[in-house]
């Protein structure tokens, strides 16, 4: 009860006057900033290796800081065997298939290769390699990923109803148990999640 309490006190005190309009204001921001930088396309390439490394950093960051400061671990009976729906669906099977939505918007843009395929060298070759790569490179990093962050967890019901509507940043909190180190590691998956907005607004203004 007491961690609880912390984190309740770490949401009231960063996030009591959020609304559900303050997220679709601050995404637009970020595709407002997306698109000023597509307005010059020299620096694209240079901030697509930037948004790489970052991306790859925030990995190893994550998958090792997380789990090393968690007070504890949940076992395997949780992680692998417990199915916990939240989706509204009282058929399980139907709660499954929603839930996957959200791994198929990770992988929405595997066509945006093809649509670049003028610009890259030997894309008969290149292009498959890009989006077979895309899923194998995907599937092996998420897993290891959330197998590391459902180990780590504490208080399943306090990620739920988190008062950000980050469930990551509760995670992080419960993990660390630092404000500032929560907000540390969801600020390199923001940064990865923008530089990943600019070159969505690239291939989507080739196909345009």
């Amino acid at each position: 009860m007491a961690l609880f309490s912390h984190c309740r006190s770490f949401q009231l005190t960063y996030c009591s006057v959020i609304q559900p309009w303050h997220g679709f204001v601050g995404y637009q921001r970020v595709n407002l900033f997306a698109f000023f930088f597509n307005c010059y396309g020299k620096i694209l390439p240079r901030l697509a290796t930037i948004t790489l490394y970052t991306s790859l950093i925030s990995f190893f960051v994550i998958l090792v800081v997380v789990p090393a400061r968690a007070e504890s671990h949940q076992d395997t009976n949780f992680v692998f065997a417990t199915f916990i729906n939240n989706t509204g669906w009282s058929q399980f099977g139907i709660a499954f298939i929603v839930v996957l939505i959200n791994t198929n918007w990770a992988f929405a843009c595997l066509d945006c290769a093809t649509h670049i395929a003028e610009e890259v060298p030997r894309p008969e070759r290149m292009i498959p390699i890009a989006i077979i790569g895309t899923i194998a490179i995907g599937f092996t990093t998420s897993w290891f990923y959330s197998m590391s962050m459902f180990f780590s967890l504490n208080n399943f019901d306090a990620i739920v109803h988190t008062a950000t509507s980050v469930p990551i940043l509760e995670l992080f909190y419960q993990a660390l148990q630092s404000k500032a180190g929560a907000i540390a590691l969801e600020s390199l998956i923001m940064a990865t999640g923008i530089g990943c907005q600019i070159a969505c607004h690239t291939w989507q203004s080739r196909l345009c």
